[in-house]
């Protein structure tokens, strides 16, 4: 390992954290610390799962911040398997609680495990880690669904997400559209995703359009995939003769 700075040392040591490939540089500018390359930031703090942020370079500063660039942020399952991963142009990252806003070419990627045969992609304009509470805010949100052999099976839009990194479990609310592959789109304000059901649920009212045919109602359930859709209250709507 490259000589580091005191200040760097002193952050590894308090938040067990780990920076490899360190190299210092005199300050630019005032308020600046230094230019990491190769920034490495390991956490345990749930006990068993972990995640590990990587960037191409970062930029400490006095500030008690992180500017860091070419993201990874890797979430690691109880078993240490990769369960996802937070691709990102750049972001900063508070050192004292190790928060992460990050942004540009964003994408979250999850990876199926032996109890879970889905993945899906997340893409969006802006996210915020949020440690202490083990989720992942998104801003502008799409995320695209797919089965176990990579055929795209549903997507979904909204203005908002949150994603329970531990748990696999999904949140997205605002002017939300969920669009299936077999034309279908089904409108709703919020939206939840059971990982341990692997169920998208709502208890709030619902519109699914297909075609010519409309269906309203409270309360929604169906797998990821929408080939299963159940309204359960006020079920109202229009179905053409020949589907009948």
């Amino acid at each position: 390992m490259k000589k580091l700075n005191w200040w760097m040392l002193i952050t590894v040591f308090i938040y067990s954290c780990s920076v490899e490939q360190g190299i210092s540089v005199s300050p630019s500018r005032r308020g600046l610390n230094g230019v990491i390359i190769g920034f490495r930031l390991f956490s345990t703090d749930s006990g068993v799962s972990s995640w590990l942020l990587v960037a191409d370079s970062a930029l400490s500063r006095l500030s008690d911040t992180n500017d860091v660039y070419g993201i990874q942020l890797t979430f690691y399952t109880e078993q240490g398997m990769k369960s996802s991963d937070i691709f990102a142009d750049s972001g900063k990252q508070v050192v004292k609680t190790r928060d992460l806003f990050a942004s540009g070419n964003l994408l979250i990627k999850s990876y199926p495990d032996q109890q879970d045969s889905n993945s899906w992609e997340i893409y969006g304009d802006s996210i915020w880690q949020r440690v202490r509470k083990n989720q992942i805010d998104i801003y502008n949100l799409r995320l695209l669904w797919f089965d176990s052999l990579g055929n795209e099976k549903a997507e979904i839009i909204a203005d908002s997400g949150t994603y329970f990194v531990f748990s696999k479990d999904l949140r997205a609310q605002g002017n939300l559209s969920i669009h299936t592959s077999s034309g279908g789109i089904l409108l709703t304000e919020t939206l939840f995703y059971h990982q341990d059901r692997n169920m998208f649920a709502t208890d709030l009212e619902v519109t699914y359009i297909e075609g010519d045919n409309i269906l309203k109602g409270v309360g929604f359930e169906s797998d990821p995939h929408m080939d299963n859709i159940r309204v359960f209250h006020a079920v109202r709507g229009t179905i053409v003769a020949d589907e009948l």
